[in-house]
């Protein structure tokens, strides 16, 4: 299953769950039958709980552009106990080409997240993982009253089958996954043990499940044979007391359950190597050629100016001041300044300045020793003493509190701290930059900020221009980051259409630079691979702004020539809220038409309509049936069962 799991608290709102909070897992094989374009593929579980399954399909049945992470499928799950399938609706959060079935088979694996759950489904799934037993097998064509003991005990702790033909066994594990084969060895002939082992070595070569032996004396040799060449778990000689068997039995069960663990393991840390590596081809192609500010894109006459003051600090060891809006990318400057100077070789270190209290931030900056407060448990080096030899960034320097400005003002004379509770001070060497989007000039005129501190900081200022001011550099840095983020997401998204490249273009990005990026990875994660990002994928701020000033109708492309309405088309719609008698009431009844026209536009399809309102799916569902909206019926259930 996916590494990441979700709650609701009842608000709409998905939050991550603790590793503690995440629901159980149980190791367990049954069919699915997931609707696709008005058919239906049959794949088999491998295991499951109350919040969602891991499902293989066989890879010649799929097409893989279909399943991308983010789908919505339809699927019936036959659980093992339950006479009728149970119906969900599950969005795919993962996916993994490269998995293979029992036989060895290529296949697809899906991690699902079960969404919107009928409560009668729900309890099923929730009887079915919490009364869940592993399954279990014998193999004997004896019967005597020792075996019907043991096997009396087992069923109390197994999903047991009885089989006395080896063929009557892969059948049983070509519909469910047993943990453990206890297979008695017959007193005369072949034994059961070597046809069964050659026939799943042939039949389904994958199986996982551990094989104990019974044998008598005479087969003593044999089954140690199989246990050195590691072809069964364990074996007993009979006579043997029933507690000797539950034994075996129970390391059985224990040894698959932890097989399975270390498989579901292996599988959660590919896929964090693999976002760990995407993730650093995208921060080392979005830091690399810092030392020539190659990094920091665009031609724009503004961004260009600023570049030529930072060169010309580059070499020196001024204290130096950026100035510029929230977003612009002043740390990015920072770190062009240091890895490109003479202090690259040292520690390069960030502290913002907002946000904590005086104490906290005073012990933040300049270390604490043991006891010096209240929880100061050990002594603790500030961030000067970590940036010792190379460059301390101070973002958002406008917000230290008076005291905190008065001990920075002495670092900053004597190059020397004073960690809190400590009587010696310890000599630094470190470059300072600071930064801050409001004008600091001001802040002196104002009283919020000591003069003599300021003259210390700001020997030499850079203004850091806001996007809006960087004329033409935000289509080059939108195709920057695109490039960035299909990297670090795994995505194919050659671009953007040209209603999109000019409503990028025409938005003034109050938020700069931080903005951008948030948008173009908005659209990547929603455009298709293969597919430009179009308006439609674009922030509705973006859209409408771009098509109240040009009266446009964003283009669809082929797979969205529906009836579907542009974008928020809702925000001029006009609503007949009715005589409604308070405003409440006529809240609701905006609301109940806003999201019926939404379904209707969207031929009732809900996590379309959520992503045309700009909603999560799970709350425009609890808003619906809040208000008495009709959602439509899950489709392809009949078809399914039938």
């Amino acid at each position: 299953m996916s590494t990441q799991a979700y709650r609701d608290d009842g608000d709409g709102v998905e939050r991550p769950l603790d590793v503690g909070e995440r629901p159980q897992r149980r190791h367990a094989r049954f069919q699915c039958k997931v609707l696709v374009g008005g058919s239906r593929i049959v794949g088999m579980s491998l295991n499951i709980s109350t919040g969602g399954l891991y499902l293989r399909i066989l890879r010649e049945l799929v097409d893989l552009d279909f399943f991308s992470m983010g789908t919505v499928l339809d699927v019936i799950l036959e659980l093992p106990g339950i006479s009728d399938g149970v119906g969900v609706n599950a969005e795919i959060r993962w996916t993994n080409p490269n998995d293979h079935d029992k036989n060895g088979w290529p296949a697809l694996g899906l991690g699902l997240r079960f969404v919107d759950v009928a409560e009668p489904a729900n309890d099923k799934i929730a009887e079915y993982v919490e009364g869940f037993r592993f399954g279990g097998v014998i193999l004997t064509r004896q019967s005597n009253p020792f075996l019907s003991e043991v096997t009396a005990s087992l069923n109390k702790e197994l999903d047991l089958k009885l089989c006395q033909e080896p063929a009557e066994v892969i059948r049983s594990l070509s519909g469910s996954a047993a943990a453990v084969l206890l297979v008695v060895d017959d007193d005369r002939g072949a034994p059961l043990s070597v046809a069964l082992l050659n026939l799943l070595a042939t039949e389904m070569p994958y199986a996982k499940s551990k094989c104990v032996l019974l044998t008598n004396r005479d087969g003593a040799e044999n089954a140690d044979r199989l246990f050195r060449r590691r072809r069964v778990f364990s074996y007993v000689c009979l006579p043997s007391t029933h507690q000797e068997i539950m034994q075996a039995v129970h390391s059985a069960v224990d040894g698959y359950a932890l097989e399975m663990d270390n498989q579901r393991l292996r599988y959660e840390l590919s896929r964090a190597n693999e976002r760990l590596q995407r993730e650093n081809t995208y921060l080392k192609q979005r830091y690399e050629g810092l030392e020539d500010f190659e990094s920091i894109v665009g031609n724009s006459e503004s961004l260009q100016a600023s570049l030529r003051l930072l060169r010309r600090a580059r070499e020196t060891d001024v204290t130096l001041h950026l100035h510029g809006e929230t977003g612009t990318g002043k740390e990015l400057f920072v770190r062009a300044l240091h890895f490109g100077g003479p202090r690259a070789k040292g520690p390069f270190v960030a502290q913002n300045c907002a946000g904590l209290s005086e104490t906290l931030l005073q012990s933040t900056l300049f270390g604490h020793t043991r006891g010096a407060f209240t929880g100061a448990v050990r002594d603790h080096s500030g961030v000067f003493t970590q940036a010792d030899g190379g460059t301390l960034y101070l973002d958002e320097v406008a917000e230290l509190s008076p005291v905190v400005q008065g001990s920075l003002l002495r670092v900053l004379q004597e190059r020397r701290i004073t960690p809190l509770g400590a009587t010696a001070s310890i000599p630094v060497d470190i470059r300072v930059v600071s930064a801050t989007h409001k004008d600091l000039k001001r802040e002196v005129q104002e009283g919020r900020f000591r003069e003599d501190l300021f003259f210390r900081l700001v020997v030499m200022q850079i203004d850091v221009p806001p996007l809006r001011r960087r004329e033409g550099d935000v289509l080059i840095l939108a195709r920057h980051l695109l490039a960035l983020l299909c990297e670090r997401y795994d995505r194919d998204v050659p671009g953007f259409d040209a209603d999109a490249m000019a409503a990028l273009e025409a938005y003034r990005w109050p938020g700069n630079i931080r903005e951008l990026e948030n948008e173009i990875e908005r659209g990547v994660l929603l455009s298709d691979d293969g597919n430009r990002i179009t308006l439609a994928e674009l922030s509705p701020a973006i859209a409408e702004q771009w098509m109240a000033q040009n009266g446009a109708v964003p283009k669809q492309d082929d797979k969205s020539k529906t009836s579907t309405p542009p974008p928020n088309s809702w925000s001029t719609m006009s609503v007949d809220i009715g005589d409604t008698g308070s405003f409440d009431d006529a809240i609701k009844n905006y609301q109940r038409q806003l999201i019926e026209m939404a379904l209707a536009g969207t031929g009732g399809n809900l996590s379309r309509a959520a992503d045309e309102l700009g909603v999560e799916r799970s709350r425009l569902g609890k808003l619906a049936k809040r208000i008495g909206v009709a959602l439509p019926k899950r489709r392809g259930w009949q078809k399914l069962g039938s």
